[in-house]
């Protein structure tokens, strides 16, 4: 029996069409395959963005718990602009500190209740200054080449200035300076390397005949284990920015500005504490000193905006 051309017409499109219909459900799977393999891609990259963002959160915790439980910053004092690169800090009295910075041969008086600064003393030419240290009425200031400015009578409108030489010059970057009543002496430390390197010493000033002695009074054991790099057991160097004598049990306090850290040392040389400082807090310590109450202030220069003078209480 023959069937009709228009049967087989029919049948041949029913058939072209079924083949069409299924090609387009396959694509269709295929794409929502795709889809879903996109998006757990997708799902798998964010839990991992999202646990490695919890894990820095956690170590920002921890580094701030770290520093909380090291030192409480409980005041904050944003200097003007012409003491963005302050570089040491003395008390005076009252609220008032004396304050250098780095450019400009002048002493500024700061008052951190009114938080301006009271007044200002110019006392040399533009120049590198990184020390002061109040004595009395006087103040003694330092450049980094070693030579003592002595500036008396800073009450007086035109204060009596005077200089003294040292041995010392520019390639030992001299940076710190601070007044040691008991002994009625200044101390001086400097950056540059010394003798040996294995040392760095703290060098005093003699306020009578002005003269600073060769040999050190105290003396830094850089081979300590504290100064060494835990990973790789390499000595650290260590250089001073500023110093400062506790007004009670006569320890020394002294920064380090490019490595922000405190080192504490007894009258007999021996190490306290060695206080690692956050660069978030202390974005370059270069000056220390204490009020008469025994409150500790540390100045930071300002590296991309202005510098700062913190109140720090250390925790025991």
């Amino acid at each position: 029996m023959k069937v009709p051309l228009i049967i087989l017409l029919i049948i041949a499109l029913l058939v072209l069409g079924l083949l069409a219909y299924q090609s387009t459900t396959n694509n269709r799977l295929d794409l929502r395959f795709w889809n879903n393999e996109k998006l757990d891609d997708k799902k798998d990259t964010k839990d991992k963005k999202d646990k490695k963002d919890n894990k820095d959160k956690k170590n920002d915790e921890n580094v701030e718990a770290s520093t909380s439980a090291s030192y409480l910053i409980e005041e904050k004092y944003i200097m003007p602009e012409v003491l963005s690169e302050i570089s040491d800090i003395s008390y005076m009295h009252g609220s008032s500190f004396a304050c250098v910075q780095d450019e400009l041969g002048t002493i500024f008086i700061y008052n951190t209740a009114d938080k301006k600064i009271e007044r200002q003393i110019p006392f040399a030419g533009p120049g590198d200054y990184e020390g002061i240290a109040v004595v009395g009425t006087n103040a003694y200031v330092v450049n980094s080449s070693g030579t003592v400015y002595e500036v008396s009578g800073l009450e007086e409108a035109k204060p009596l200035v005077k200089e003294h030489k040292t041995y010392l010059n520019a390639k030992n970057d001299v940076e710190a300076l601070c007044y040691d009543k008991v002994n009625n002496r200044l101390l001086l430390a400097y950056k540059g390397e010394e003798a040996g390197g294995s040392r760095k010493g703290i060098y005093s000033f003699d306020l009578k005949n002005k003269q600073l002695a060769s040999t050190p009074v105290y003396s830094i054991d850089l081979n300590n284990s504290l100064f060494e790099d835990g990973a790789k057991k390499k000595k650290q160097s260590f250089k001073p920015s500023a110093l400062a004598i506790h007004p009670t049990n006569g320890d020394l306090y002294i920064t380090e500005g490019t490595d922000p850290k405190l080192l504490i040392l007894d009258s007999q040389e021996k190490v306290r504490s060695l206080v690692q400082f956050s660069g978030r807090d202390f974005t370059q310590p270069e000056g220390i000193t204490f009020n008469a109450a025994g409150e500790l202030f540390i100045s930071n220069e300002g590296k991309k905006g202005n510098g700062n003078i913190l109140k720090v209480k250390l925790q025991s």
